[in-house]
């Protein structure tokens, strides 16, 4: 896709190419599951901990692994379990591929005056005026 005089291009995702996109938002949604089965676990109070370490060893995201050393049973609350339980609930993590597959950023794109010309050369055509006409509209 291009614009204006100057065709500029643009960003996509692709998830044979962004391997750590895909995988963090994967990663996200793995996250929210196991934030459900901690908070299921907290109530029992069993293997907490090792329930963290062993999800933590599966993830890449070094801010995610942050979240959870947070989530040790020293600092954790129920609280502060149902709060980022509640927020991630928020999120629908299933059409995040679908999503990705559609999102364009745009850089570098065509500048004011580009786009000044570009309508001017369309009014001329499109309104079958001279050139002169058409930058006065």
């Amino acid at each position: 896709m291009s614009s204006g005089t100057d065709c500029e291009k643009y960003i996509t995702f692709d998830d044979a190419v962004d391997t750590k996109i895909f995988t963090f938002f994967k990663e996200l949604s793995e996250y929210r599951d196991f934030l459900v089965e901690l908070n299921k676990l907290f109530a029992t109070g069993t293997n907490i901990d090792q329930n963290i370490e062993k999800f933590r060893g599966s993830v890449n995201n070094n801010a995610m692994k942050g979240k959870l050393n947070d989530l040790k049973k020293s600092n954790l609350s129920k609280g502060c379990l149902t709060r980022l339980i509640e927020e991630l609930a928020k999120c629908d993590f299933n059409l995040y591929k679908e999503f990705l597959s559609k999102v364009k950023i745009f850089h570098s794109q065509s500048s004011e005056i580009s786009l000044k010309g570009l309508t001017e050369k369309e009014l001329n055509v499109a309104c079958k005026v001279s050139l002169s006409v058409a930058k006065s509209i």
